[in-house]
């Protein structure tokens, strides 16, 4: 079990969906033979009139009962889900809710709002306003029923925040055991991303679980570089909240590589070539060159590694320390080496140096030029790690 799911099975959280969605295949040709197309139903998340910002809501009302929440504000325009799903969760767990708009009301009430009113919300309209003149609306109402001994909570930002964001993280979890039951592998995410929420909890969620899927974030709302702004700062908010940097990772791959090298050691010894150890190799900021020898990949760096032969087999993993970097870059899972080097693959040039932790399986340097089938030495040293 991964540190995170231990996590989210033990963090306050109310119980409002159904889960798992299912996930069903569809049947509209795909664009390639070797190609299946699934849908994640996070429609059916079995309130009000389902969507994601359930999944958010979980983990948030869950925090809002822990601190002993009185009631539960939220704001958002005239149809708002999010209000809609609000009022609706609060509904389900007994707890009351007022919502804050920005909008005149309505003689007749219909769709989210008529929803919202049948669950018992109260509803504050504020006439045409923008979204911040809300937001301060609903924080003036916040403070005021604080100073008359009342216990508020406010879901703000529409429900992406660090907390909300475990919604998704969530789903990444549930998500990668689905594919696990159904033998899907190499499956890559497409997912829709607003003010950052979804996108933030399903990129931490995938770090933390190994990166089992590849994920493409398409924004609906903001530029590039806003959307990636709003999903780092969701994502730090989330970190602080479970005690778990994505930078753990790198920690649990390199405790792997050690597992995997003591199991090699004890397995390979009868066989030709075998484990021949793990060394540091630093890859600079400098020195990379384009390159068109590695689909997907724009730049590579070849670095000397004395241990190495065009024989061997490499696997490596960055450091806790430059994981981020690594990531950030495209760094590519895959390595090649050749007689005294390695090279490396990344999607762009990385911001920063990256350290990385290299293993070597195949023939010993000192055999590997006799050609004598014989098995490296293994070198697994604290000091090298």
């Amino acid at each position: 079990m991964y540190p995170i799911e231990s996590f989210l099975q033990h963090t306050p959280r109310v119980k409002l969906m159904p889960a798992p969605t299912p996930l069903h295949p569809l049947h509209t040709p795909a664009p390639r033979e070797d190609v299946s197309l699934w849908i994640k139903r996070d429609d059916m998340t079995g309130i009000g009139p389902g969507g994601n910002k359930i999944r958010s809501l979980e983990f948030i009302l869950g925090e809002a009962l822990e601190a002993g929440a009185t009631k539960i504000l939220a704001s958002g325009p005239v149809q708002s889900n999010l209000c809609a799903l609000t009022a609706a969760a609060c509904a389900r767990v007994d707890l009351p809710c007022e919502l804050v708009i920005n909008g005149d009301e309505p003689a007749h009430k219909e769709g989210n709002l008529l929803l919202a009113q049948l669950l018992g919300t109260k509803l504050h309209f504020l006439g045409p306003c923008d979204g911040d003149t809300r937001n301060r609306h609903m924080e003036e109402l916040l403070n005021k029923y604080q100073s008359e001994g009342e216990r508020p909570f406010a879901v703000r930002n529409g429900a992406a925040t660090g907390r909300g964001a475990l919604g998704y993280t969530s789903a990444v979890v549930e998500l990668y055991h689905q594919c696990q039951e159904l033998g899907l592998q190499g499956m890559t995410l497409f997912a829709p991303g607003g003010n950052g929420g979804v996108a933030a909890g399903l990129v931490y969620g995938n770090a933390l679980m190994g990166n089992p899927f590849q994920l493409v974030i398409v924004s609906v709302e903001d530029d590039r570089s806003t959307l990636e702004r709003h999903i780092r700062e969701t994502i730090r908010e989330a970190e602080k909240i479970t005690g778990i940097p994505m930078e753990e990772l790198g920690r649990q791959a390199l405790a792997k590589a050690k597992e995997t090298a003591a199991l090699c050691d004890s397995l390979l010894k009868s066989y030709s070539g075998g484990y021949l150890g793990i060394w540091p190799v630093t890859l600079p900021a400098e020195g990379w060159e384009s390159c068109e020898d590695m689909p997907g990949y724009s730049c590579k760096q070849t670095a000397a590694l004395r241990a190495a032969r065009a024989a061997t087999v490499p696997s490596a993993v960055p450091s806790p320390e430059t994981y981020t970097v690594a990531v950030t870059a495209g760094l590519a899972g895959v390595c090649e080496t050749g007689d005294g080097t390695i090279t490396f693959w990344a999607e762009d040039v990385p911001e920063g140096g990256i350290q990385m932790q290299v293993e070597l399986l195949g023939p010993s340097a000192s055999t590997a030029d006799t050609g004598e089938d014989t098995l490296g030495d293994t070198v697994l040293e604290d000091t090298t790690l």
